[in-house]
């Protein structure tokens, strides 16, 4: 697929997305559907509800820009502020440092019991809706503050998509400390 600028940065991380996440889904199939959705302690995500969470996430970041693109609202160009908001982000999401949750994304949102293929299939499906809506966007809007991340504020759809990045490998390294 031929493509410029932000939409081939956008369709690149995209891609690496989803090989980390197959990855991910290929080494938890290895892991009986009992070990998967148990939580540890109290409190605790199990494996299932981590998953359930990122991919929750991108679902309503993804629902958030539709909503905001489909007013025509005024957008900021994105500068000197947005790439600070991301490497805000980039040091949270390495560093031992816990946030609650956002409204929607938090325990009482997790599901108690799901199913590994169910979830993969679900999250494919998000995954090709996701790449579909942000490669038909008009490029003009790829360097505009659209997407507002719960805790930095507003942000670009490339930004976006390098939080989800980020997003992902941070509790990809905690779905790995709670298996056994």
């Amino acid at each position: 697929m031929y493509l410029e600028g932000g939409h081939q940065k956008i369709y690149e991380k995209i891609d690496e997305l989803d090989t980390s996440l197959k990855k991910l889904f290929n080494e938890l199939a290895k892991y009986d559907q009992s070990v998967l959705n148990h939580s540890k302690s109290p409190g605790v995500w199990s494996v299932m509800q981590v998953l359930s969470h990122v991919m929750l996430s991108e679902r309503l970041s993804l629902a958030y820009v539709k909503k905001k693109l489909s007013f025509n609202p005024p957008l900021r160009r994105a500068g000197f502020r947005s790439r600070l908001r991301l490497y805000l982000l980039q040091i949270y999401s390495n560093s031992s440092l816990k946030f609650k949750a956002p409204k929607g994304l938090g325990s009482q949102d997790m599901p108690v019991f799901s199913g590994l293929p169910e979830l993969r299939d679900s999250w494919n499906l998000e995954r090709k809706e996701l790449v579909q809506y942000l490669l038909s966007l008009d490029r003009d809007l790829l360097d505009r503050e659209i997407y507002k991340h719960p805790f930095v504020g507003r942000l670009t759809l490339v930004q976006m998509v390098l939080f989800f990045e980020l997003h992902f490998k941070r509790h990809e390294r905690q779905i790995y400390h709670r298996l056994p």
